[in-house]
């Protein structure tokens, strides 16, 4: 359900267009977008608002200063946004003991129609491969799309032995500003000399100045930067990516004489 409802059509599978949408959807709305659906927004001075109303700049709002806390879930869907326009999840809270705006789970956001890339615009929490309360890892798919995480956003990705969450961004560029946070899954632990790889962003070009807690997780299972393990934005072929690597475990040398 979107907002509460006014105005709108319930479903888990199927699609939903919205053109040019007007008038107000309040409260704490939540809408789940499943595996086979879309939630298609068109017309470039129009919010399809979960939550608030009332702006021409962006498709797609969640969370807005006058009703927000509203929750975007992608479970195996897609949600498709106006060229040149946005998709943003917004701070704002919504009653007492609501959170902000959350944008979470696997799926993918894609350009409804040929153009200017759209934005994913966060000022708020964007929850990777989680589809409810219950942490999960999955991949949040971007076609071209631009990520701004801004300095009051904050991003959470979880990892184990063979895989991690990811945002992959095709056709366009991560602006990584605000806050990560990163958990190892339960049932796993990184160990030095693993030899294992996570990207956690991929993009065709990447800035990042976001707090990060990796030292401080890497520390506290006993791995030293630059000794054990390496993080940061590196270049692979035409992408870049946001990149945990652990290092292989130092061979051992044998002198015959």
């Amino acid at each position: 359900m979107i907002g509460n409802g006014v105005g709108m059509s319930t479903g888990t599978v199927g699609n939903l267009q919205l053109n040019d949408l007007t008038g107000t959807y309040g409260g704490c709305g939540q809408a789940t977008i499943n595996a086979g659906g879309v939630l298609r927004a068109l017309g470039q001075t129009t919010i399809a608002s979960l939550s608030g109303s009332k702006t021409n700049t962006f498709s797609i709002e969640v969370g807005k200063s006058d009703a927000a806390g509203a929750i975007m879930t992608l479970n195996g869907g897609t949600v498709e946004v106006c060229t040149n326009s946005a998709l943003r999840v917004d701070n704002a809270t919504c009653g007492a003991g609501a959170g902000a705006g959350l944008l979470r789970g696997a799926g993918t956001i894609s350009r409804a129609t040929a153009g200017v890339n759209f934005a994913i615009l966060s000022e708020s929490l964007i929850r990777v491969g989680d589809t409810n309360a219950t942490p999960a890892i999955g991949t949040l798919t971007v076609n071209n799309g631009n990520l701004t995480n801004t300095s009051a956003g904050t991003i959470y990705f979880d990892f184990n032995a063979t895989t991690n969450d990811q945002i992959a961004i095709s056709g366009g560029t991560a602006t990584i500003a605000g806050t990560l946070t990163f958990t190892n899954a339960p049932g796993f632990t990184p160990v030095k000399g693993m030899g294992k790889n996570w990207d956690f962003v991929r993009a065709d070009s990447m800035t990042y100045s976001a707090t990060d807690n990796m030292a401080a997780l890497m520390t506290s299972k006993g791995l030293a930067a630059g000794v054990d393990y390496s993080f940061g934005v590196v270049t692979d072929g035409a992408v870049q990516a946001l990149r945990l690597k652990i290092f292989n475990k130092p061979g051992t040398v044998v002198f015959i004489r």
